[in-house]
């Protein structure tokens, strides 16, 4: 089932505004991708999620899976949630590596 357009475009303009550091940590961890100049979140359905990268050697729309399916727009926040801390641990662990 589709997510409402005004509830995504809200999560879109969310997740722009107050957390581009986030966004960046997603593309890093679940994207793979190093040296994020930018992550921009363009749409969220209710398997993933895209996301326009800029990078030091790419400039691409990335899709990144959720890591469960959304139901609801409503459930975006705790999955968004969920993986921004899976990055975060997951981005922690590597540096501690190096």
């Amino acid at each position: 089932m589709p997510l409402p357009e005004d509830e995504v475009s809200s999560i879109v303009e969310h997740m722009n505004q107050d957390h581009a550091d986030t966004l960046v940590n997603y593309v890093r961890y679940f994207g793979g991708v190093d040296g994020v100049i930018s992550a921009t979140l363009h749409s969220i359905n209710a398997n993933e999620m895209h996301i326009d990268v800029v990078a030091h050697s790419l400039s691409c729309r990335l899709a990144i899976q959720l890591i469960r399916p959304l139901n609801s727009a409503g459930e975006a926040r705790s999955v968004l949630v969920e993986m921004a801390k899976q990055a975060r641990s997951g981005l922690h662990e590597e540096e501690d590596l190096k």
